[in-house]
């Protein structure tokens, strides 16, 4: 039941101040709960695994807001500037792809780009530190999964990206690697 009372006091908290659209990225366990709250599912969302040797490129810090509120359809600029500062950007006038720092292993995303070409050269970039890596895509997008597979990654969990509230869609063609599962 606290599961229960936590949402629906969030759900609460969203509605007071106008926010529209709820997004989640749920387990199979977790599903029946948000369903029963008003959640539709919208797509899958999947972790893949890779390790890979490194090469260390740097990065760059700035921000390239315009392309991820074209993909996502709101404004992140908070949560952007967030990973920014754990983690690496690397961006071109077509794309940009952040990385940031995990308890297990690295992490790739957000990933943003106009095509695949561009995603190709910003996730090549956003690769070069060796370790164990995590990158979370949404497996309708057949261009991240294609670049993902040419790195040597494979999927290893999936969960179902869902929403409550007003549809909101983005431009997902666009969207290389989310965030994570947490951020979206």
């Amino acid at each position: 039941g606290c599961a229960r009372m936590l949402l629906e006091k969030l759900i609460g908290l969203a509605e007071l101040r106008g926010i529209e659209t709820l997004k989640l990225d749920a387990t199979a366990m977790g599903e029946p709960l948000y369903r029963s709250l008003g959640f539709v599912a919208e797509q899958p969302v999947e972790r893949w695994r890779g390790e890979l040797a490194g090469s260390g490129h740097g990065g760059v810090r700035a921000v390239p807001n315009d392309l991820d509120l074209e993909a996502f359809g709101v404004d992140r600029t908070a949560i952007l500037e967030s990973i920014a500062l754990r983690g690496k950007v690397t961006a071109l006038d077509a794309g940009f792809a952040m990385t940031r720092p995990g308890r297990v292993a690295r992490y790739l995303g957000p990933c943003v780009a106009r095509d695949q070409k561009a995603a190709e050269e910003v996730i090549a970039m956003a690769l070069s530190d060796g370790g164990l890596w995590y990158w979370d895509l949404l497996p309708r997008n057949a261009a991240a999964v294609s670049i993902a597979a040419e790195h040597g990654f494979a999927p290893v969990r999936q969960l179902t990206r869902m929403w409550r509230g007003k549809p909101l869609r983005g431009r997902d063609e666009m969207v290389f690697a989310i965030g994570g599962f947490e951020i979206g």
